[in-house]
């Protein structure tokens, strides 16, 4: 039987300190489930001074809803932007890694703004929020030639983490992995007010084997890393990432690592 996944996405922003300002839209597509292939990554570009950042984050966490099995989400802190600078109390949730992904799209400091698996949708890398489904719609039903699995293994905060990679087309791949961190509380403009105890989930904090990471030649990968002591491990997960020649994602897995009891 074919079931059909209808998507509205409604949003209606009121931006200030020239963040990004998205007039009220509606969205609608149809997504068949029984076409869901691939699991896309959102990289969402944020910060504690974007007060539209919020509204971003909550289309993301729409969106997993719609593709609870199909998307990823990571946000990025970069520095350089006017938008992640820490003060009056603010965490500092700025990342190396963020800011190398944030230099590589230009620097382009109109937060929120976002790119699903590094790949263009209408022409177009990066994307304001509006333009997430849509391209969300299209990366989950794309055939993929490679499949990933990871599994994680925890001695005190030491990870070792175990990849599994089928290359199909033996094409000329990478693996990133990547920590996040999730349910870190602290400072956050919303829609022109203060939250002070605001929920910054997904939060990028380091390329574990690098920012592009490592080619992969190989059916089996090893990496051996240890968490930082100011994060908690509960919170964390680990992502793994392939991308090919055009640095485009072509394969995802995520492993919560407080799911690991």
């Amino acid at each position: 039987m074919i079931k059909y996944f209808k998507i509205l996405v409604l949003a209606t922003v009121f931006g200030v300190f020239g963040c990004d300002k998205i007039p009220e839209n509606e969205r609608l597509s149809g997504v068949n489930l029984d076409d869901l292939k691939k699991v896309a990554v959102l990289l969402d570009f944020t910060g504690w001074k974007c007060t539209n950042c919020p509204q971003a984050a909550q289309e993301a966490h729409r969106l997993q809803g719609f593709f609870p099995q199909n998307l990823i989400v990571v946000s990025l802190h970069p520095y350089g932007s006017y938008w992640t600078e820490p003060s009056g109390g603010a965490l500092d949730l700025r990342s190396d890694a963020a800011t190398a992904y944030f230099d590589f799209f230009g620097k382009e400091d109109k937060f929120p703004i976002g790119t699903i698996d590094m790949a263009k949708y209408e022409g177009k890398l990066l994307l304001d929020r509006e333009k997430w489904s849509g391209a969300t719609a299209k990366r989950v039903v794309l055939e993929t030639n490679v499949n990933l699995e990871i599994a994680c293994s925890l001695d005190e905060r030491n990870v070792t983490i175990d990849a599994e990679i089928n290359n199909k087309k033996n094409e000329n791949l990478s693996l990133i992995l990547w920590l996040t961190e999730s349910k870190i509380y602290g400072k956050q403009f919303n829609n022109g007010i203060t939250d002070e105890n605001y929920e910054h989930n997904h939060v990028l904090r380091t390329a574990i084997n690098g920012v592009w990471g490592e080619s992969i030649s190989e059916k089996n990968y090893t990496k051996e890393y240890t968490i930082n002591e100011n994060w908690n491990i509960d919170n964390c997960s680990i992502i793994g990432v392939i991308i090919n020649a055009e640095k485009e994602i072509v394969a995802a897995k995520e492993l919560k690592l407080g799911d690991r009891n």
